[in-house]
């Protein structure tokens, strides 16, 4: 890699004048280096010589090349003449003069030249190899090295030449290639890298795997191309040490290098292997030097086999060789019970060891029922992501197989199975299923009932949420009711969330329920005797003979409360989550319960009863267990709003938040283009007194700091209206940036359509998720369009809207969103380290929420009214 420095102090000493300093060339852009003839026109000026202290500060580097680069502006004449470069002894500085200057220690090199050109010139035209002196200070641990420029005849005034200020000292440097970790060394049959007593035994030559890296990049932070050299040795009874070496071939740096060992390694010795990493020009240290020490194997025949093993969900039907499998499907997933099968075709094996993620444990131990007999795990993932499952076999001698290590990949947990966010129109006679979607049958509509449900009620999340008001008991009491029956199997794992809010505690009441043929299958509520909040099962249906329950957190009438009930049917266990806080009981028999779901009552020796009195949004079913990461990332979908600039005005730049938060300061030229439509031109803009206009060079706004976390449920609102509808470059409307990308970006894209995008991570060149609308064009009509992002950190969707409508293509799935705290952009974003995407047009009406907005929340705020100033 170069690098380049400039001088941090130069000078000129003159023989003529020994005590006199010429610090910086006295503020000359050039000086002579050489003689003069002391004579009118030199005065007494004599010998005159260059010196340079040049920063150089490249410690644990390798140097390959350095170079000193100079203009020469002018000569007695354009005739070539020798100038000599040296070494200096020490530094210069402002009282340095011909008397007390540093010695000339080591000349560097003589060049003829003679070449003149301006000190302007960014291409230098004298060029000096000062490779030896960048060397020695590296050596010396020095962070500066001087250099001297001098005429190699100093006493015949036509071989001076003066030398510009402009000096450039360009280091080709290289740093050694990192140590390989520990934890990046394996081995294909025997696992991670251990030694001593814990180094595993192997029944074939393993392959052995090494993730390789160097620190340097190439230009563009291309990762630079390395080779791994893997090291192999033992010593044989009565023998001397014997070592194998194996070069790969080259990759980019962080990629795995593999060396399969060859079988003519002996048996029942302990055999060492480390690995370096080579850039081309250097080895890096090896992964042993200076400790830990190098992993270890024995190679032993007559071991058990490696065990074998099954997955229906997740790897194969059959028995599978770990070692030679490979399979990239994402498989669901989270919350649901899934089964491996250990075997082996060893007939002694007594026992299995297993681990998730982690080597064998003495902790998880299986054990066949007959010798060399199969074993069955049960499995319940807790979360996304490449997983693997290590297993060994032990032999009835003690002896331990090599670890079978498998690779899989959970996905996501299923989504709802229905989902009723009580988003709907105040008019509205039943709740949608958001489900819908996913629903072989077509979603399960819970429909109103009674007298006194209202649906369009300020929700959890305030007024830009939604929710449904119940009644309570009393004549014509209000609930809804699905027409679907049995949408979980209650004697199976499933799941169960709502928000709930209060307003009486004087008795039990039920937030949901399914009903049995006399008694609910399950309730979720208040259970005013224990002044808790309840998940509870009744022992047996029509008649119960009891309960079985759990219960837990505090309740407050008038206060939002997020739920999630779960049964495990694996583990024979029910649980609730009151905010998030968890509680778990048994639950040890089961009953069907094939009815309707109830929201707002629950079914008790055949009569409806527990009705509830307050509101209720976002009930959800879930046919798996919601683990407990899930349970806060559901309970973060409820939309809050945090920001909200209607950039009607902008005193001083600054356009206030409408609840006075954070304000947006205006930057570059952006103006606020204020109502007056009898201007000269006229000025009305989209909504309200004013709008925020950019001139898509280097306009913007940006609130100080990060009105969401990005790595959470949140939405971005906007009102757009483009300057041109011709296609062009890519213009940002809102974003929000990290340290080196933007976490979202919701844009115009090249091909005029509104998209959106989101970063998996805070890097340059990070990969992304894109989505856009391929329907709806953009317009620069006066009203301009709304424009708004949604991001489920449950379910991990990101959504576009337009005008108020989901669009069918602008959605995508993103796994790994991360928390940006930069300020919100409006007008450019932040991408691999460059502010870009500047807009062209206006902006008006900016939301920011934490949480998801509704698909209903979303359309009222594409209809402009004072209505939407709470929302």
């Amino acid at each position: 890699m170069w690098s380049s420095s400039t001088p941090s102090f130069w000078t000129m000493v003159d023989s003529g004048y020994p005590n006199e300093e010429y610090a910086k060339f006295d503020g000359k852009t050039d000086e002579r280096a050489g003689y003069c003839r002391p004579d009118p026109e030199c005065n007494n000026s004599e010998i005159k010589r260059l010196i340079y202290n040049m920063p150089s500060n490249y410690k644990g580097k390798t140097i390959i090349k350095a170079e000193f680069q100079v203009s020469l502006a002018r000569g007695w004449n354009d005739t070539a003449r020798d100038i000599m470069i040296y070494q200096m002894s020490g530094a210069a500085s402002a009282s340095t003069n011909w008397n007390n200057m540093p010695s000339w220690s080591t000349h560097l090199q003589t060049r003829s030249v003679g070449a003149e050109q301006s000190c302007k010139s960014t291409t230098r035209n004298t060029v000096f190899e000062v490779t030896n002196a960048i060397k020695d200070a590296v050596t010396k641990n020095r962070t500066s090295t001087t250099f001297g420029i001098r005429a190699e005849n100093e006493s015949n005034k036509e071989h001076w030449k003066r030398f510009c200020s402009n000096a450039l000292l360009r280091v080709n440097w290289n740093r050694a290639p990192a140590k390989p970790a520990t934890t990046d060394l394996s081995m294909s049959p025997g696992g991670a890298c251990l030694s001593g007593t814990g180094r595993p035994y192997v029944d074939t030559p393993p392959r052995l795997s090494a993730v390789l890296r160097d620190p340097d990049h190439l230009t563009g932070n291309v990762s630079e191309p390395v080779s791994g050299q893997f090291r192999v040795r033992w010593t044989p009874p009565g023998g001397t040490q014997q070592q194998l070496l194996y070069t790969t071939g080259k990759k980019a740096s962080g990629s795995r290098f593999d060396y399969t060992v060859p079988k003519t390694i002996p048996q029942n010795v302990t055999v060492l292997w480390d690995v370096r990493t080579s850039d081309g020009t250097i080895y890096g240290p090896w992964s042993s030097d200076g400790g830990p020490p190098p992993c270890e194997f024995i190679y032993d025949a007559t071991t058990p086999s490696a065990p074998k093993v099954k997955s229906a969900e997740y790897l194969e039907d059959r028995l599978i060789d770990c070692a030679t499998y490979s399979n990239a499907t994402w498989r669901n997933g989270v919350g649901v019970q899934s089964t491996f099968t250990f075997d082996s075709d060893s007939t002694d094996v007594v026992e299995y060891q297993y681990g998730i993620n982690t080597n064998p444990s003495p902790a998880n131990v299986l054990r066949p029922a007959t010798d060399g007999g199969p074993v069955t795990m049960v499995y319940l993932p807790q979360e996304e992501g490449v997983m693997f499952i290590t297993v060994l076999a032990r032999d009835r001698a003690n002896k331990t197989s090599a670890i079978a290590n498998c690779s899989f990949r959970v996905g996501a947990g299923a989504k709802a199975i229905a989902e009723w966010q009580m988003a709907d129109d105040a008019a509205a006679e039943e709740a949608a299923d958001a489900a819908a979607e996913g629903r072989d049958v077509g979603g399960a509509p819970a429909i109103k009932h009674g007298e006194g449900v209202e649906f369009g009620v300020a929700g959890p999340g305030g007024a830009s949420d939604r929710a449904v008001s119940l009644p309570g008991p009393g004549a014509g009491a209000g609930y809804l009711e699905t027409a679907e029956t049995e949408i979980v199997n209650t004697q199976r794992s499933f799941g169960v969330s709502a928000w709930v809010k209060l307003d009486e505690l004087g008795r039990s009441q039920t937030v949901v329920s399914q009903d049995g043929a006399g008694q609910a299958g399950f309730t979720l509520g208040y259970d005013a005797g224990r002044a808790a909040w309840e998940f509870g099962f009744p022992t047996t249906d029509v008649n119960s003979l009891g309960r079985w329950t759990v219960v837990g957190g505090t309740v407050e009438a008038g206060r939002w409360t997020h739920l999630v009930g779960m049964f495990d049917q694996q583990a024979g266990t029910i649980a609730i989550l009151v905010d998030g806080v968890r509680t778990e009981s048994q639950r040890r028999s089961r009953l069907a319960a094939r009815g309707a779901v109830q929201i707002g009552r629950h079914l008790e020796l055949g009569t409806y009863t527990n009705y509830l009195n307050g509101d209720v949004a976002d009930v959800s079913l879930f046919n798996r267990v919601v683990v407990p990461n899930e349970g806060g990332p559901i309970s973060e979908v409820k939309a809050t709003r945090k920001g909200y600039w209607p950039v009607d005005t902008a005193p001083g730049g600054v356009s206030p938040e409408h609840r006075a938060g954070q304000p947006l300061t205006l930057g570059g030229g952006a103006v606020l283009g204020v109502d007056d439509p009898f201007g000269d031109p006229p000025s009305i803009p989209m909504l309200g007194a004013g709008e925020l206009r950019l001139d898509g060079v280097d306009d913007y706004a940006a609130t100080a700091s990060a009105p969401v976390p990005t790595d959470h449920s949140f939405s971005v609102v906007a009102r757009v209206r483009v300057a041109s509808i011709d296609p062009g470059q890519p213009q940002a409307v809102l974003s929000q940036p990290g340290a080196h990308t933007s976490a979202f970006v919701v844009r115009r894209n090249a091909a005029n359509r509104w998209e959106l995008m989101m970063t998996k991570t805070d890097t340059v060149g990070a990969d992304k998720v894109t989505a856009y609308d391929s329907e709806a064009e953009q317009t620069d009509e006066l009203w301009g369009q709304q424009v708004a992002l949604t991001y489920n950190a449950f379910t991990n969707e990101v959504k576009l809207y337009v005008d108020g409508q989901p669009t069918v293509t602008g959605k995508a799935v993103n796994g790994a969103a991360w928390n940006a705290s930069g300020g919100l952009q409006v007008g450019r974003a932040f991408l691999d380290g460059v502010w870009a995407e500047y807009f062209n047009g206006a902006v008006d009406e900016i939301r920011t929420y934490s949480g998801v907005l509704d698909a209903t929340t979303v359309q009222l705020l594409n209809q402009p009214g004072d209505g939407q100033v709470d929302l």
